[in-house]
């Protein structure tokens, strides 16, 4: 069950985190005229990387989980959880 809960939340952290990315490039376009190029430049920049760490980290979680005990594979899990809700914001 923890397994599932972490999943799931994990999911959820996923998709948020670039739509934050893209709801907060919306609201600095509109807001800030003049540097409209650089702002959807960082935001693309923001994605690529955003993108590179959560397949980085999915397949390493993966991995783990597949090899490791099932004690050390809820570890993982929670350890993947923790970046998706931390270290991709």
């Amino acid at each position: 069950m923890f397994i599932n809960i972490a999943y799931q939340s994990c999911k959820v952290l996923l998709l948020a985190v670039p739509a934050l990315l893209i709801v907060r490039a919306a609201r600095r376009f509109r807001a800030e005229t003049p540097r409209r190029r650089a702002i959807i430049a960082l935001t693309i920049t923001l994605l690529l990387l955003w993108v590179a760490a959560s397949y980085v980290t999915a397949a390493a979680g993966y991995v783990g989980a597949r090899v490791l005990p099932a004690t050390q594979a809820r570890l993982m899990f929670l350890t993947t959880l923790n970046y998706a809700a931390f270290g991709s914001s």
